[in-house]
């Protein structure tokens, strides 16, 4: 073996990584083998929450959708995603496309409103179902 790649994208705690990294390395020494380790890690992630009634919203291809970091955006009764990511205007432009429940809805960007209420408005472009993230539990 050359290399050995570890997807750790969906591993996100620190001392469960940090463990498959040493497990490797102990194996590597125990063979007297240098192997270098390729680590995937998970991309940026956006999540979002205040769905209605907690649950999950089907979207349609060409679906106009807002994300916003501010609650109280009203948008004429379309969907608000909101996120907690305070920063979201300063990333995102038009062209953006957005991401959400692991790849399985996507958007793009059509415009952002940097003053007042900031916040993003995106057509769907891979329909599906958007979800509130489950809760951490320990």
């Amino acid at each position: 073996m050359d290399i050995a790649r570890v997807n750790l994208s969906y591993i996100s705690d620190p001392p469960t990584q940090s463990a498959i990294a040493e497990s490797f390395k102990s194996a590597c020494i125990n063979q007297n083998r240098k192997c270098p380790l390729m680590v995937a890690l998970e991309g940026p992630a956006i999540r979002v929450n205040g769905l209605p009634n907690n649950s999950p919203v089907f979207l349609k291809q060409g679906e106009r959708v807002y994300i916003t970091s501010e609650p109280g955006l009203d948008a004429a009764g379309r969907l608000v995603l909101f996120t907690g990511c305070r920063t979201l205007p300063r990333f995102l432009k038009p062209g953006s496309t957005v991401i959400v429940d692991r790849g399985q809805v996507s958007f793009t960007v059509k415009e952002i409103r940097r003053e007042r209420m900031p916040h993003a408005r995106m057509h769907t472009e891979k329909p599906g179902s958007v979800r509130n993230p489950k809760p951490n539990h320990r």
